[in-house]
């Protein structure tokens, strides 16, 4: 009775789902649309140390805007984001006889261009985007032993970023997605006299959004 409830459910789901996106135009034709929309999602950091070093890594959360600009080329497309990211670590150095101890927490406005990829799979889509990646420093936490050390937080940080996602339009009027992706600073978020650290993440994320016309 279980095993069919269950194929039942499934059924159900999937005439659903099937339903939903049947509603929706071929994601060839989806990808020459322009998008805007809300993207929110987690954040799994860890701080690269220029010397060895046990590490924590730290959990946050994103959360902004986007827009997706199709190009001549249909595949490709250019996606804008503006987001608020709190990125972080907790980290152990031995220097000698002493243990330095502490914890980093920063706030990010983040900026990226990235152009994006698509292969149509029926009403969805699978994508793929990488490129520049800008983090601006908003505000920083660090405990007082690092405080010593780490005097000079960069205030802009450049870097890079690429994903793989899937995600396709609603009925004709909601588009969502899901996307896995990858941060990588390339300058130091912090340095001092004798150490620095750099971000890398590892990001779920989700949007939510809706065509543009200018009619």
């Amino acid at each position: 009775m279980n095993r069919i409830s269950w194929r039942a459910g499934a059924g159900a789901f999937s005439l659903f789902v099937a339903g939903a996106m049947g509603a929706s135009p071929p994601a060839s034709a989806q990808a020459a649309r322009t998008v805007l929309g809300v993207v929110g999602g987690v954040v799994d950091n860890e701080q690269r140390w220029s010397r060895p070093s046990e590490t924590g890594r730290v959990k946050g959360a994103l959360i902004g805007g986007f827009v997706v600009a199709p190009t001549r080329a249909g595949w490709l497309s250019i996606r804008l984001e503006g987001l608020y990211t709190q990125r972080g670590g907790d980290l152990l150095v031995n220097e000698g006889d002493e243990e330095l101890r502490g914890a980093v927490r920063a706030d990010y406005l983040t900026i990226s261009v990235h152009p994006r990829v698509s292969i149509p799979l029926g009403p969805v889509g699978l994508h793929v985007a990488a490129g520049p990646t800008f983090d601006q420093l908003m505000r920083s936490r660090l405990d007082p032993g690092l405080a010593q050390v780490l005097v000079d937080g960069s205030p802009t940080v450049f870097g890079v970023g690429a994903g793989i996602g899937v995600g396709g339009f609603i009925r004709d009027r909601v588009y969502a997605e899901v996307e896995a992706r990858v941060f990588d600073g390339l300058g130091d978020a912090y340095s001092g006299a004798f150490i620095s650290f750099r971000n890398r993440s590892m990001e779920v994320v989700g949007r939510l959004g809706v065509p543009w016309s200018r009619n």
